[in-house]
């Protein structure tokens, strides 16, 4: 089937998720009308999968009437394909966990925030700071912050790679407070080329038993491996404080090459404290698939 003029098309709803049924809205030719009709029909931006909107089966002759045109899955698919729309597909990658949340950056208004396990590298330059990963067996390597502990943070340099803010002593009345980087709260700032915080030291911290200071990871140290990173996207149209970028922001989540400053935790003793953390899915996904027989692809 071939359509000659601009068209929104549906496919029947026939994919399971959350209990429900679930119909593809996609069009043949122009995202910009795609979420237009979306609009108009009251279909929220979080439903946007990058190629189309996820609508459940209760709305599919409601979208039909307002001129949705009813195909086949085959068809949709091709349509999006052969007008350059199709998202690719990033094999091996599994979104662990996917929320809401109101300002996640200061302005950046409804934003939805994916977890995802990937040993790909992030898919776009639009990257903020993330976290250093490390898990072995049922321990994580972690530091002391200043209301407990906390995930080693990184941060992209400007000629290339990842590395860890610069090591602060600890005061006499414990460790210093986290930097901006340290909690999504705010945006690292953009670095410029010849940005002081780009120049590594000649030879690494020293190990830090206690967990405190900060590591920074020099050398060949800097890139580490990829294990994941949590995808943020803007929902809406940010407000006047928001100076990122736009709809994607990516954070990424790196095993260091060798292991910093820190502590091994066992992970059931912290699973609670931090089981709302951004990156937590992935300790724990990383946990199950070091264990036998645990399930985990």
């Amino acid at each position: 089937m071939r359509f000659t003029a601009l068209v929104i098309l549906i496919d029947p709803p026939a994919w399971p998720a959350h209990g429900r049924l679930w119909s593809h809205l996609a069009s043949d030719s122009s995202a910009e009308e795609l979420h237009r009709f979306a609009a108009e029909a009251g279909i929220p931006r979080r439903a946007f999968e990058g190629d189309h909107y996820d609508v459940p089966e209760e709305r599919y002759h409601e979208l039909v009437a307002a001129g949705a045109v009813a195909t086949s899955s085959k068809v949709l698919l091709a349509a999006i394909v052969a007008a350059g729309l199709r998202r690719p597909r990033r094999r091996g990658e599994v979104v662990l966990r996917s929320r809401t949340v109101q300002d996640y950056y200061p302005g950046a208004g409804p934003c939805r925030v994916d977890v995802i396990r990937s040993t790909l590298e992030i898919p776009s330059a639009a990257t903020r700071s993330g976290w250093w990963l490390d898990v072995r067996g049922d321990t994580v390597r972690l530091q002391r912050g200043a209301d407990g502990w906390v995930l080693p943070t990184l941060v992209p340099v400007a000629s290339g790679g990842w590395r860890s803010p610069m090591p602060v002593p600890a005061g006499p009345d414990g460790p210093p407070e986290p930097g901006p980087d340290a909690s999504h709260g705010r945006l690292s700032p953009p670095l410029a080329p010849d940005d002081s915080r780009d120049r590594l030291p000649s030879r690494p911290a020293p190990e830090d038993s206690d967990g405190r200071g900060l590591p920074t990871l020099s050398g060949g140290d800097v890139a580490g491996t990829p294990l994941g990173y949590v995808r943020v996207r803007l929902l809406g149209p940010p407000g006047g404080e928001y100076d990122g970028p736009l709809p994607w922001v990516f954070r990424p989540v790196r095993r260091p090459a060798r292991t910093g400053p820190g502590a091994w935790v066992p992970i059931p003793e912290v699973a609670e404290a931090m089981a709302a953390e951004d990156v937590w899915p992935l300790v724990e996904r990383l946990r199950a698939e070091q264990t036998p027989d645990s399930g985990a692809r």
